[in-house]
């Protein structure tokens, strides 16, 4: 909810390609606290216990509700922005809370939900949760793929280190090319599902370490993936849509995350090996890269056509 909270705010504070490279850098938050994280809980553990553990990862937590004080108290800057950005908005609603009724609540929700839930918000959404579901499974038994693979401790917290310095500069990448270059976006999420259907592949043909770091590596295109469809739905989104859409990703992703990983679990069980999980990974990466590809040649196919003084065929761009 904290997660869904801060897409929402950054999508109210900034605008443009200011608010995908947030909106990128909140995604890579997440890996990079994974390169840390391994080895304090092992500190943690060897030095206080487990009790002592969870206390001071109680305490880490509470600096959430710190940072959101902090953000509560400056809170009249962030109106101040978000009426400025969506003056004529408010005037719309203010014009609409005035002929509405208590009878028209049910009409009101159900075309929000309407307006919200395009075929190219669907599209997004089912690829997403298909290719982020499969990765948190995998992530739940990568060290005990590792020692599978023979590798040991050390070399498995090495390969999961690679694994989020990788996802960091995934999930960065696209909010920086945003920057300069005005490619649609949906190229972001169809290459990252793309490079991490090779890396599920590598993984499962590895014999050496490096070859596994490598195939693992490319695995963390997941986490950029995740970020930059965040980054589209905030733009595909209306600002009063974006805590609805954000959060519609993380129940669903959520609850087939919470069915892969017992699905996993029981094929590593009655098999005795994790290839399976392998295919299951790279046949759901392969079927979110053609939605997303699929979702842009329609679009192209789609577009009008308008010709200029010369003749030239000019296609309008409803990129995000």
């Amino acid at each position: 909810m904290i997660y869904v909270s801060t897409i929402t705010l950054t999508s109210a504070i900034f605008s443009g390609t200011q608010k995908s490279l947030c909106i990128a850098i909140q995604g890579a938050c997440v890996p990079l606290a994974g390169l840390f994280y391994p080895y304090l809980l092992d500190l943690l553990v060897s030095t206080y216990g487990l009790r002592g553990t969870f206390s001071v990862l109680s305490g880490v937590f509470c600096n959430s509700f710190a940072f959101s004080l902090m953000v509560w108290l400056h809170r009249s800057d962030l109106n101040l922005h978000t009426v400025k950005r969506n003056i004529g908005t408010e005037q719309e609603h203010q014009c609409d809370s005035e002929t509405s009724t208590k009878g028209k609540l049910f009409t009101n929700l159900k075309n929000f939900i309407k307006d919200l839930m395009t075929k190219r918000f669907i599209c997004l959404l089912v690829a997403t949760a298909i290719s982020v579901s499969t990765s948190n499974g995998f992530l739940d038994f990568v060290f005990d793929i590792s020692h599978w693979k023979g590798f040991n401790n050390s070399e498995a917290k090495m390969s999961f280190v690679a694994y989020n310095i990788c996802g960091v500069i995934f999930c960065v990448t696209p909010g920086l090319i945003k920057q300069i270059s005005d490619i649609d976006t949906y190229f972001y999420p169809f290459g990252l599902a793309v490079i991490a259907f090779i890396g599920s592949i590598t993984i499962w043909y590895a014999s050496s370490f490096a070859v596994y770091t490598i195939g693992l590596a490319c695995m963390s295109a997941v986490p950029g993936l995740l970020s930059s469809a965040f980054m589209i739905c905030a733009n595909l989104a209306r600002l009063e849509q974006v805590s609805v859409a954000i959060g519609m990703f993380d129940t669903l992703i959520g609850f087939l995350s919470a069915g892969i990983g017992p699905i996993y679990g029981v094929i590593r069980d009655k098999t005795g090996h994790y290839n399976a999980v392998f295919l299951i990974f790279a046949v759901a990466q392969g079927i979110a890269s053609l939605l997303f590809i699929g979702d842009i040649i329609s679009r192209k196919l789609k577009l009008p056509v308008h010709k200029d003084i010369d003749g030239i065929d000019n296609r309008v761009n409803d990129e995000c």
